[in-house]
């Protein structure tokens, strides 16, 4: 809106000097102010054309900070008002700036021949008036420097009236200030005067005289342009040392950058200068200082920085140029630019460029000479920042690491003062570097020994050197250190020895390592402590009862990891009439202790069992037998008799929780007996329970421990069912094991837990078919397994060398591998026994591949494999983390078969 405004104002002018002008020529046809024609028309041309080549030709004065711009139109003017008149002169001078007229700047060059006309119409009526004539009198000359002021004034006139309308920054060009106008006007006026006394001179010879008037003024505009050309090329030294010296004067050459873009955009009057680095990563970063924009630090280059960068020439190009760096130009806004690459040792390392560059007097390849040297200089320049900036860094961080490190270094002169002392060593030692600084008495001070207490002097490292690789100091406070050292000769930066020493505290490992040894010590004997916990636990356990048609598995963990034994303790025993007793105890209290008391209610329990105490009076019986000895022991018990060949159950508690049964496919029910437990009032069976476990059913005796672990006992009892249902298709390992696993998950152990599981099998006992159970420690009855095995198989009438060899090659292997017990079972086909041996050990994903060939000389394992597949024509192997099996078929010759009723007993399941 305000450059409408500024148009229309601007405007107007236009049509008041041109009317004003209009005015004038009508008038001077009424009134005849000037003289008519004193000159041909064939000057006319000629004056013509010096008009328009003062107009065009400007000449610029430099200074210092200032600059002013004239015209020669008004030394040309004069002969004009001196031969035409008023017509004349204003039809001379319209023409010559229509001749001139910029097409560019149509409003600008409307107002400057409204103004040029105007002042050549004034001009022309003064000369008039004041009867200017051809001859050279005081008279004359007075009247033609009065006709020319005018000419001055009325242009000075007309340009405060443009400068005062034209107030908004939108025109498109700058007009000038006051003080400015008055010293054109001056020099314009000056100008003219001595032109117009020129031609007075020349006039009195000839009037052809008048073709002369363009040689000096093309004299004058040649000097200007020598004088505008020399101070261009001072202006570009300037710009060279004036840039440099901004750019040089930091440390840091990135906090001048800035400045120095805007110093050469200020010299070159560029719209915008950018100076583009190319970091050590190859990434390019551009700095760029604009026009009217402040500058806002380095941003990542674009498309036009990185084809410059390419190139890595000097470049120049305008946006009219039919290229891909003009059609970039284009995008971005810029009319040209001039482009210098910046090289170190002929590698480039960026580029200096100008934007859209103003007008100058110098010639184009003059300022790309400028700048390329620009350009060599600033990456100089630039190195020599990085460089220095570099050697600053590297120092900070020295200096970071000497005030930062957790160890003492110091320094020391030859003759024993210390020179540096870092902040580490006023940790270790106490004292302070203000304190020990040019001192020579550290000895004094920390009372420096080696590790077997004999004093070292450190103030005389030079006779002495090499220090000891460990000292005791005392520190200021009168606590004693243990130092690791590390000493080095060096040369201080004069050039005379010193001692560079680095300390390190090793106190605290010291102190370690006395508590390793302590640590180790307490170590051993809780080993100690829990072999014999361990003997003492093995020692309680029953051994499995074999017991033909029924299978028996325990699992459980005591409250505290570091005692293994507890006061839940279980017994199993076959009676005389055949039955098979179980029992379970839980005493109150943990740890040997417990363990004790559940063993003497155990052997009490079992006691009174074998002596025939019936089933319903036998835990009152152990009561009556135990209080006369152990008058504070309280126990739970529930006592289980079995019948292996009916699956008759029947079930005695005192206050334990009640027995579970549960069948193939999760059929779960409660065997409920009732009575009080062991130590309180009312002790004994109240009711027994009865019921009958039918094949492949499971009985589950558990300790409360295992359904009041983190919830109330009712909901631990529903738990415990889940558990039982869900895991009951499994065996009687995996059972009892997943009932005393998932009941503790993610609960706090406050109490021992045990869960006992007997399960009824179906027995199917065939001639052709033999099973041996072992524990994994049971590797002395290896002998016994063989001998039976070979017994076994010679009463079928098969040879038993290779079978036996295999069968005992394989259990010796399962033996070491496995965790609790090992199965060996021995099928007769026609003319093949097959043995398969199982164990629950850790697995081994290689074992299916071993083998196959004979292990070298001298190693440890690997015989007993390759002589079972070397005796075998099929050897099948699984491995695993629960357990290994392999499963050998060696072919033999039956022989004839001895009776078979004499050795019936020997088929079906074998347990030591």
């Amino acid at each position: 809106m305000r450059m409408r405004r500024t148009d229309v104002a601007l405007g107007a002018l236009v049509v008041l000097f041109l009317g004003a002008t209009a005015g004038i020529v009508v008038a001077d046809q009424f009134y005849d102010f000037a003289p008519d024609m004193r000159l041909p028309w064939a000057c006319l041309p000629v004056l013509v054309v010096a008009l328009a080549a003062a107009e065009v030709f400007q000449i610029d004065v430099r200074g210092g900070s200032y600059k002013v711009r004239f015209t020669l139109i008004t030394s040309v003017i004069a002969p004009v008002l001196y031969g035409y008149g008023v017509p004349g002169t204003v039809a001379a001078v319209a023409v010559a700036q229509l001749v001139a007229l910029r097409g560019g700047a149509i409003l600008t060059g409307l107002l400057s021949l409204g103004r040029w006309t105007l002042s050549a119409a004034c001009g022309a009526v003064a000369a008039g008036v004041l009867e200017v004539e051809p001859v050279l009198t005081v008279r004359s000359v007075a009247a033609l420097t009065g006709a020319l002021a005018v000419v001055v004034l009325v242009n000075l006139t007309c340009v405060a009236l443009t400068r005062a309308v034209a107030t908004v920054p939108s025109w498109p060009y700058t007009l000038p200030g006051w003080r400015y106008l008055w010293f054109s006007a001056l020099i314009h006026w000056v100008a003219n005067t001595l032109f117009g006394l020129l031609f007075v001179f020349a006039i009195e010879g000839s009037p052809l005289a008048v073709v002369l008037v363009p040689v000096p003024l093309l004299l004058l505009w040649g000097t200007a342009r020598a004088y505008t050309v020399a101070y261009a090329d001072q202006q570009r030294v300037e710009v060279l040392s004036e840039a440099g010296r901004v750019l040089s004067d930091p440390v840091d050459t990135a906090t001048a950058i800035g400045p120095f873009l805007g110093e050469i955009r200020r010299r070159f009057e560029a719209r915008a200068a950018e100076v583009v680095v190319r970091q050590e990563d190859g990434r390019a970063i551009s700095h760029v200082d604009q026009r009217d924009v402040p500058y806002a630090g380095p941003e990542p280059s674009g498309p036009i920085d990185r084809r410059l960068l390419r190139s890595g020439r000097v470049q120049r190009a305008r946006v009219t140029d039919n290229s891909a760096l003009a059609r970039l130009m284009a995008e971005q806004g810029w009319s040209g630019l001039l482009s210098a690459p910046m090289e170190v040792d002929g590698v480039v390392i960026g580029h200096v460029t100008l934007f859209d560059l103003a007008p100058s007097d110098a010639t184009e390849q003059s300022q790309l000479a400028v700048l390329e040297t620009l350009a060599r200089q600033t990456a100089h320049t630039l190195a020599r920042g990085w460089a220095i900036a570099k050697v600053v860094e590297n120092e900070r961080a020295l200096a970071d690491i000497l005030r930062s490190t957790s160890d003492g270094i110091a320094t020391m002169a030859a003759t024993g003062e210390v020179t540096t002392w870092n902040p580490a060593c006023e940790r270790i030692t106490g004292l302070s570097a203000a304190e020990v600084l040019g001192t020579r008495d550290l000895q004094q001070r920390l009372v420096a020994r080696t590790s077997n207490g004999a004093r070292i002097d450190l103030s005389i490292w030079g006779r002495t050197y090499p220090f000891p690789r460990e000292l005791i100091i005392t520190r200021a406070d009168g606590v004693d250190r243990r130092l690791s050292i590390t000493a080095t000769r060096g040369e201080a930066p004069a050039g005379s020895p010193q001692l560079v020493v680095i300390a390190r505290d090793i106190t605290p490992a010291s102190e370690y390592h006395e508590l390793r040894s302590q640590f180790a010590q307490l170590l051993e004997v809780q080993a100690a402590q829990r072999l014999v916990v361990d003997h003492l636990q093995q020692a309680v356990a029953p051994e499995p009862p074999g017991v033909s048609g029924l299978d028996i598995a325990v699992a459980y963990v005591a409250s505290d990891a570091a005692s293994p034994t507890g006061g839940d303790l279980f017994d199993w025993h076959v009676l005389p009439d055949g039955s098979l007793h179980v029992a379970v105890v839980d005493v109150l209290g943990h740890g040997v202790t417990a363990t004790r008391d559940a063993l003497t209610v155990i052997h009490t329990l079992r006691f009174v069992a074998v002596e025939g105490t019936p089933l319903e009076r036998l835990i009152e019986r152990a009561d009556e037998l135990l209080g006369a000895q152990e008058s504070e022991l309280v126990a739970t018990a529930v006592v289980v008799r079995v019948d292996p060949a009916t699956g008759d159950l029947r079930v005695a508690t005192g206050g334990h929780p009640p027995p579970l049964v549960v069948g193939p496919g999760g059929r779960l029910r409660q065997v409920a007996g009732r009575g009080g437990a062991i130590g309180w009032p009312g002790v004994g069976s109240i009711e027994v329970a009865h019921t009958r476990l039918a094949p492949e059913e499971s009985l589950i005796l558990y300790t409360d421990g295992l359904v009041e672990a983190g919830k109330d006992i009712v909901a631990g009892m529903d738990e415990l069912g889940r558990i039982a249902a869900e895991a009951a298709d499994a065996s009687v390992k995996e059972l009892s094991d997943a009932l005393v696993e998932r009941s503790l998950e993610g609960a706090a152990r406050r109490d021992d837990a045990l869960a006992l599981v007997l399960r009824r099998e179906r027995v199917t006992v065939s001639a052709g078919r033999s099973r041996w159970v072992l524990p994994a420690d049971a590797e002395h009855e290896l002998r016994r397994v063989r001998s039976e095995l070979g017994g076994f198989l010679r009463d079928h009438g098969y040879d038993s060398g290779d079978p036996v060899t295999v069968a005992a090659e394989l259990l010796a292997n399962a033996l070491r591998a496995a965790r609790t017990e090992v199965a060996l079972t021995v099928e007769l086909a026609e003319v093949a026994v097959v043995v398969d041996v199982l164990d629950d050990g850790p697995g081994d994903a290689l074992l299916p591949t071993r083998g196959y060939v004979l292990p070298v000389a001298g190693s440890e394992g690997g015989r007993g494999l390759y002589m079972v597949r070397s005796l075998s024509d099929d050897v099948r192997i699984r491995s695993g983390p629960d357990g290994s099996r392999i499963r050998a078929t060696v072919c033999v010759t039956p022989l004839t078969p001895r009776p078979r009723a004499a050795h019936a007993a020997d088929a079906g399941s074998h347990r030591p």
